[in-house]
């Protein structure tokens, strides 16, 4: 197993060095530049005046060289954890992404333990209920919940929970460990938003996934034996069925940074979605490819610890 651990790591590196490759060529394609977006700020500036700074603007960016160079030295400097400086705050990323990390990280923290406590139980009432009026209507919840867009539900929790009823702030944050109540009252709607679209496809899978380990033979030779049915079903039967459902959680987490990004901005959350979106407006490339590759790496990351999961929980399983 140390191999294959040793060679799926390994196959993470061409995939980071692609991401940053499209990275600087959406950079080059995108109209418009940093020094553009400055010197646009800028008025009363004759046009020579706004040529020259436009210039010195590019040579202090590096945005006069070529693509390759640029990329190169970026590369490099990303080698030993530098990711450059912000064009707008002049701060440098990895301080910029240390601030906002906290925030997306309780956002989708919070969001997958909301959305495993409501669809791993459902999951199993319907699948031992198969066909029943329990199955029909967690089926029923489970395609509502894929059907509606998370900007669609935002909306209207933020309708419903803060303007209607008054319960919970629209938007904002506090942090934890100024006000842990006020905290958890600012993430409720954004949590409930991404919790609740996840629970939708962890339930469906749980029931398939358990309907399927219920009829094995094993599971047959289990009831023979008198044991009870929930000993059955927890002991016997989610241990097999886990196996998809950890492939789906590794999924899930990349969707949950990628949602994070719109219900960020949607309830002015200070997170890395925020940043990045901030950061594309303004032009701020160093900015938007620390986020984008933070990201990158997190899913990657993901996904590996997914695959060594699988021979933790399945002793069958055997690596090549």
């Amino acid at each position: 197993m140390t191999g294959y651990v040793v060679r799926r790591f390994l196959m993470m590196v061409p995939v980071v060095l692609m991401v940053t490759m499209l990275l600087f060529v959406l950079r080059q394609a995108t109209p418009g530049d940093p020094a553009t977006v400055a010197v646009g700020e800028t008025s009363g500036l004759t046009s020579a005046e706004y040529e020259q700074t436009l210039q010195q603007l590019r040579a202090r960016y590096g945005l006069n060289r070529p693509i390759f160079v640029q990329y190169l030295d970026w590369l490099g400097q990303m080698s030993i954890g530098d990711l450059g400086r912000s064009y707008r705050s002049n701060q440098p990323v990895r301080d910029a992404i240390q601030q906002r990390l906290p925030v997306t990280f309780e956002l989708g923290f919070l969001s997958l333990l909301l959305g495993w406590s409501i669809a791993v139980p459902a999951g199993v009432v319907a699948a031992r209920n198969r066909n029943k009026i329990q199955d029909l209507g967690a089926n029923f919840v489970g395609l509502l919940g894929l059907s509606l867009p998370s900007i669609w539900v935002a909306f209207v929790f933020i309708y419903v929970f803060a303007v209607r009823f008054h319960w919970l702030p629209p938007s904002g944050f506090v942090p934890f460990l100024d006000n842990p109540t006020q905290n958890l009252k600012s993430m409720a709607l954004p949590v409930i938003t991404l919790g609740t679209s996840g629970a939708a496809v962890i339930m469906r899978f749980t029931r398939s996934s358990l309907l399927e380990a219920m009829s094995q033979d094993y599971m047959r030779t289990a009831r023979a034996k008198g044991l009870s049915e929930r000993a059955i079903v927890w002991r016997h039967g989610m241990r097999n069925a886990l196996i998809p459902l950890i492939t789906i959680a590794g999924l899930e987490f990349g969707g949950l940074l990628g949602g994070a990004f719109i219900i960020e901005e949607i309830f002015a959350l200070p997170g890395m979605g925020k940043l990045a979106v901030d950061a594309i407006y303004a032009r701020d490339y160093p900015i938007v490819q620390g986020v984008v590759l933070l990201t990158t790496v997190a899913y990657l990351l993901a996904n590996f610890a997914v695959d060594v999961a699988y021979g933790m929980l399945d002793p069958r399983i055997r690596y090549a």
